[in-house]
């Protein structure tokens, strides 16, 4: 059976979910306290087009809807299982290895966003993609503002 490029692309934004959402997750779990919630809610909203769009993917290239639904929902366990862990074992953590789990989150998005997200987004949608990333820049500017005032 030949190898499918389509469907290995979005088996892989799903195995980059996972190598990126873990550190994520051990980091977000160990430090929870010191996030707002509008930062927890970006992070939510900003995996949802990434997953959707895995997620149609996968179907395009021959996934079943329950097979896309259970990989899907065992990484956001495993998420989850990760964060929990985290909070309760990595609170008393050196600030270094919370600095390094969180660089390793980072960079693992930014990875992923420059190298497949930005130039698939910009081919399918033109110049409008970078004002819709400026726009969510500035979206994400105003919450904090709000969140700051008394």
């Amino acid at each position: 059976m030949p190898l499918d490029p389509f469907r290995i692309l979005n088996t892989a934004l799903l195995a980059k979910q996972a190598a990126t959402g873990s550190p994520l997750a051990l980091f977000l779990g160990a430090t929870l306290d010191a996030f707002r919630f509008t930062f927890l809610v970006a992070i939510f909203l900003s995996s949802v087009p990434e997953a959707i769009g895995s997620a149609l993917g996968m179907r395009q290239a021959g996934f079943s809807a329950r097979r896309i639904f259970t990989l899907w929902s065992l990484l956001v366990l495993a998420a989850a299982l990760a964060e929990g862990l985290s909070n309760a074992f990595l609170v008393e953590a050196p600030p270094v290895l919370l600095t390094v789990i969180g660089a390793i989150a980072g960079g693992g998005i930014l990875a992923m966003v420059s190298s497949v997200m930005m130039p698939e987004a910009y081919e399918d949608g033109g110049p409008a993609v970078g004002l819709a990333t400026i726009a969510g820049f500035l979206v994400a500017l105003l919450f904090a503002f709000v969140q700051d005032r008394p």
